[in-house]
């Protein structure tokens, strides 16, 4: 069972950023270009108690 409301925490150079995943959702849709090339990977998923996470490897994405 998924969370209804996920929150998403990431890197932006030396910053960590975070909030909603509505906002990556957001910028996603008004600021990158298509991606035809883009490839993903998911390399590992975590979990412990109710939290998880997971680390996905890009390449060719816009943005």
């Amino acid at each position: 069972m998924f969370n209804e409301q996920p929150t998403l925490l990431g890197g932006d150079g030396d910053k960590l950023v975070g909030g909603a995943i509505q906002n990556l959702y957001d910028v996603i849709d008004n600021s990158c270009r298509p991606s035809p090339e883009a490839k993903a990977a998911i390399v590992r998923i975590d979990t412990v108690g109710t939290a998880a996470s997971a680390r996905v490897y890009t390449d060719n994405v816009s943005g």
